[in-house]
């Protein structure tokens, strides 16, 4: 897709709209990877949702853009007063941006080092972070 300067710019809350339903999105299909056996590839589309959820959270409670990162950590950090239990289940998920498709990452083929029961946890944790950052949106 070309650049085009006279596209419109989105609004903020566009932009919020975008990456929640962008998220959710990658959520819904980071469970069916999981139902098809394809574990490495659904670590990674959870990593990317919470990424984006992170990132509509930032916008819409510091009313500014989030760094440009994919690291979770430092988008939380971004956030006020993170519980620890989900600050916990970010860091689960982080280095799966990474160890779910390289090789040198994951110490061997990624596909091959990831199985049911972690592909089952780190979308589990997904789903609670996404539940705590949509509750934080309604405060």
């Amino acid at each position: 897709m070309d650049f085009n300067p006279d596209a419109p710019v989105p609004t903020m809350r566009e932009e919020i709209r975008r990456l929640i339903e962008q998220a959710d999105e990658e959520l819904r299909v980071a469970h069916e990877l999981m139902e098809h056996g394809h574990y490495s590839f659904c670590a990674f589309f959870c990593q990317q949702a919470v990424e984006k959820r992170l990132k509509a959270a930032i916008l819409i409670e510091n009313k500014e853009a989030p760094y440009k990162s994919h690291d979770l950590r430092t988008l939380v950090g971004q956030l006020r007063k993170v519980d620890g239990a989900i600050l916990s289940k970010c860091l689960r998920i982080n280095p799966h941006y990474t160890t779910s498709r390289y090789p040198d990452a994951a110490n061997g083929v990624p596909y091959k080092q990831y199985d049911k029961a972690l592909a089952a946890e780190l979308y589990s944790d997904a789903k609670d972070i996404f539940t705590y950052l949509e509750a934080r949106a309604k405060k």
